[in-house]
């Protein structure tokens, strides 16, 4: 989850934490203490989940482009639940792939970890199972 959009001046895709160059918004860690516009820490996709499955109807749909090669496009239509597991697998998939069976705290722009930032942290994990579990109780109440 990213904290501010590409094109906002503030943004740097990367957190660098022992940049001591000129640039005021990243210069000696200040963008991870205050700001942070390039960092994104997992435990705010935790609190998203959440939030965006609490208030997300099981019935709100997302139309989803898909490329299928040779110039055809076809669009996939997601309900929040197919696009819920679709997001948690690519939290899985760094979860098994960890030597600490975890999640980081800090990622860059394009989710990869960063080296600055904790490999395992307690609160990133925390806050998606807390989402997962929530989820699981809702799917569990559609079964019965």
């Amino acid at each position: 989850m990213k904290t501010l959009h590409p094109a906002d001046k503030m943004y740097r895709p990367k957190y660098i934490n022992n940049d001591d160059g000129s640039d005021y918004n990243v210069a000696h860690g200040f963008c991870y203490h205050n700001v942070h516009p390039d960092a994104s820490h997992i435990v705010g996709t935790g609190v998203g989940l959440a939030c965006w499955l609490f208030h997300a109807s099981t019935a709100a749909v997302r139309q989803v482009r898909v490329d299928c090669g040779h110039g055809r496009v076809h669009f996939a239509v997601l309900s929040r639940d197919r696009k819920m597991m679709r997001l948690l697998e690519g939290l899985k998939k760094h979860l098994l792939a960890s030597p600490w069976m975890s999640l980081p705290e800090l990622t860059d722009a394009h989710g990869q970890e960063n080296p600055f930032g904790c490999p395992a942290q307690a609160w990133s994990v925390g806050t998606i199972m807390d989402a997962v579990y929530d989820f699981s109780e809702e799917i569990t109440k559609k079964h019965d």
